[in-house]
């Protein structure tokens, strides 16, 4: 799971690709052995709280992490195939390799 992942913002309803219906803002994260630093990239939603500060998930047990995540205290990581998921309380978030 080590190395650089991006993900792409997350759109409601199925609508058009605008900024106007992102749910969701493009996430860049760096993980490493003990913790995965991650923040929010690009254009965010104005009035739900996101911001472009990078924040820090510590590794204590086989893919679970502590920290602040995206939407949740209660996070962990999978990985399938090339693609790297961020599993929070009541979703998901797809991660592709970066470099």
């Amino acid at each position: 799971m080590r190395g650089y992942w991006k993900s792409k913002p997350t759109y409601t309803w199925q609508k058009k690709h605008i900024n106007k219906w992102m749910a969701i803002p493009a996430m860049d994260m760096k993980v490493t052995a003990k913790k995965a630093t991650w923040n929010y990239v690009g254009y965010l939603p104005k009035g739900y709280g996101f911001n472009h500060k990078k924040y820090v998930l510590r590794m204590y047990s086989d893919g679970l992490v502590k920290g602040h995540g995206p939407f949740n205290q209660e996070n962990s990581f999978e990985r399938r195939g090339k693609k790297l998921l961020l599993f929070y309380h009541g979703g998901m978030i797809t991660f592709n390799r970066a470099k």
